[in-house]
């Protein structure tokens, strides 16, 4: 029973510094949980700061702005592209946000003068490589 319990911690332990270690890199910027007025267009921000991050399993206004602006911004070319998907701006970001924003960082490191991971993250890179929504209109802006 002993040697059970002490496998069971092994693992736990494990898995818990697997998940820890997994983070590092993004832990000291903080993640988008708002949007940010710069002139006309809204991006996801950290409280007053548009340096922040997002990605599958994060939820709130940043991942709203950022979904907005998929959908506004480049709706038409996720359908022409054949993309099966509706991005809906739920504040969720989930699988098809995700999938969504890697074909629009494909689309703009064809565009940009440097270089976009077409990871389906969320970042700094991208927030200046994308177009971003008035949240108005269908009026888009690079920041």
């Amino acid at each position: 029973m002993r040697k059970i319990a002490h496998v069971l911690v092994a693992v736990v332990v494990g898995l818990s510094t697997a998940l820890v270690a997994a983070e590092p890199a993004s832990a000291a910027v903080p993640v988008c949980n708002t949007y940010l007025q710069k002139g006309a267009i809204k991006v996801p921000a950290a409280g007053r700061d548009p340096h922040c991050w997002m990605q599958v399993g994060h939820t709130g206004w940043g991942v709203r702005i950022l979904q907005m602006s998929l959908k506004y911004c480049y709706g038409s070319y996720l359908e022409s592209i054949g993309f099966p998907y509706r991005v809906d701006d739920d504040g969720e970001y989930g699988p098809i946000t995700r999938e969504a924003l890697r074909q629009v960082q494909k689309l703009e490191a064809t565009r940009v003068p440097w270089t976009v991971d077409a990871d389906g993250i969320y970042g700094w890179v991208t927030a200046n490589s994308i177009y971003h929504t008035t949240g108005i209109s269908y009026d888009c802006y690079r920041m």
